[in-house]
């Protein structure tokens, strides 16, 4: 069964996430949203939060100090929103959705590039 994906953020957990995504049989990114517009393996980003399209899961890849504000930005309710940091508990995300955190137990850089799902994430729900 695929499974329906939104990414938020465009930084170095974000492209690695929508290249694994792109190589999965199983995943589908749907949308990819950022503050600033920009584009990663002809990809278009975008800002607008306000249409956002319904997913299976919502993954949240912006810096730690911005989570819990993308969080309340999204005007979602009873959806699966997903962070990826490793210092923050889910309870950082808004509680009128479910929520969990799903991190790479890996670092990930410019130069690093992923390409098969095989990178050891730790789940917290």
């Amino acid at each position: 069964m695929m499974m329906n994906l939104s990414i938020i953020g465009s930084g170095n957990v974000g492209k690695h996430f929508i290249a694994l995504v792109q190589n999965s049989k199983d995943l589908n990114l749907i949308q990819w949203l950022s503050r600033s517009e920009s584009s990663y393996q002809n990809i278009k980003t975008t800002s607008d939060f306000k249409n956002i399209r319904k997913a299976d899961v919502y993954v949240i890849c912006v810096s730690d100090s911005y989570i819990h504000e993308v969080s309340k930005t999204l005007k979602l309710r009873n959806k699966l929103i997903v962070h990826t940091s490793g210092i923050n508990h889910y309870n950082i995300l808004c509680d009128n959705n479910r929520r969990g955190v799903f991190y790479p137990l890996q670092t990930f850089s410019i130069e690093n590039k992923t390409q098969k799902l095989e990178i050891p994430m730790c789940i917290e729900t």
